[in-house]
């Protein structure tokens, strides 16, 4: 998947300093503004599919953003905000359990990105 991503990130759009900032918020942005498209192309028409990725890149983002920068309540807000449209488009409900390891991996990987980079 985040090989397909890659094609879409432009260096000259860069807006953090932080290369992980920049990657996650340029791919939230791509399945946030192609959302239609990437559903048909890559997901096979699962929408659902789309929506989880779509909040794994912007958890990505704002959990790193609150490490790098701090709290922000306006990624709260819009949390919550990718959480509604979440519960309006899809047919089945929210797999809460899904959202909760998203966020969980992504802390852990946080957390821990200055062992993981010793171990290289």
């Amino acid at each position: 998947m985040e090989k397909y991503y890659q094609g879409y990130l432009r260096e000259s759009e860069a807006i953090f300093e932080d290369k992980i900032l920049n990657e996650s918020f340029q791919f939230y942005t791509l399945l946030d503004e192609s959302e239609e498209r990437i559903t048909r192309n890559i997901f096979e028409g699962k929408l659902e599919d789309t929506l989880y990725n779509k909040y794994y890149w912007f958890m990505k983002f704002k959990l790193r953003y609150i490490k790098i920068l701090g709290q922000n309540v306006g990624l709260e807000e819009k949390q919550f905000f990718l959480m509604e449209q979440m519960a309006e488009k899809l047919e089945t409900k929210i797999n809460w359990n899904i959202l909760k390891d998203i966020e969980e991996n992504i802390k852990f990987s946080i957390d821990n990105e200055n062992i993981l980079m010793k171990d290289k």
